[in-house]
């Protein structure tokens, strides 16, 4: 009984190695290619900023937008931003804490191919902030993209990523948009400066074409000093 019991652990260990083996073998003599890697196009950031209001009891109207594109002829892409408003220590939103108010949307399309997926990341260095996307449906729009994950507030990822929205095409489409309010928490005391980094990465296909065109804007909000 022991003999024939070693015998069926030993062939099952081998029904387990034996497929792993031939894969391995198989990409090194290039019998399966690995999946390619898109070349990735960078584009010049865009910078905005303004200073920090403080002793301010009502929320201030900011109302500016900053816009970002990458076009090729065969691809035009945008990231944008809508700068609404800023509030000195906003209970609702904010936490208690200071709090500027924005939308980030992203309009896409391709001429052939299809966009494959499209993310965008918010990063900031340090800890003294806090990134979070509202997640009512009656105020995000997205067209020909489902998301796939969101990670925000306080499970900050690595690199200083605070928050990201990851997105894939639906049925291989050659239009994608999305429009989502986003709200950047300041959680110190009104004394140090704010660099938050959105970045767009939008990949897509077309033949032997395979791109990813990074887009990012930088918003600053600089310390203002009680007088």
């Amino acid at each position: 009984m022991a003999l024939s019991r070693l015998k069926w652990i030993f062939l099952g260990f081998l029904s387990i190695m034996v497929p792993i083996g031939l894969l391995a073998t198989f990409r090194l003599t290039g019998v399966l290619q690995e999946s390619p890697k898109p070349e990735t196009i960078t584009v010049e950031s865009v910078d905005w900023n303004m200073s920090r209001p403080i002793d301010l009891l009502d929320p201030i109207v900011v109302a500016e937008k900053i816009e970002n594109s990458y076009t090729d002829g065969l691809a035009s892409v945008r990231l944008g931003i809508i700068v609404d408003h800023y509030h000195e220590n906003d209970k609702i939103y904010g936490f208690g804490k200071d709090i500027l108010v924005f939308a980030v949307y992203v309009n896409a399309s391709i001429s052939e191919g299809f966009i494959e997926s499209m993310d965008v990341y918010f990063r900031e260095e340090g800890n003294s902030c806090m990134v979070w996307l509202y997640r009512d449906p009656d105020w995000i729009t997205l067209v020909n993209l489902k998301v796939t994950n969101i990670i925000d507030r306080y499970n900050a990822m690595e690199n200083y990523v605070k928050a990201c929205i990851k997105t894939v095409g639906l049925n291989q489409p050659k239009y994608v948009y999305m429009w989502r309010p986003v709200g950047w928490n300041l959680l110190d005391e009104n004394d140090s400066d704010h660099e938050l980094e959105i970045t767009l990465e939008l990949s897509y296909r077309y033949g032997s074409v395979y791109r990813k065109v990074v887009i990012p804007i930088v918003l600053t909000i600089y310390a203002e000093e009680p007088v």
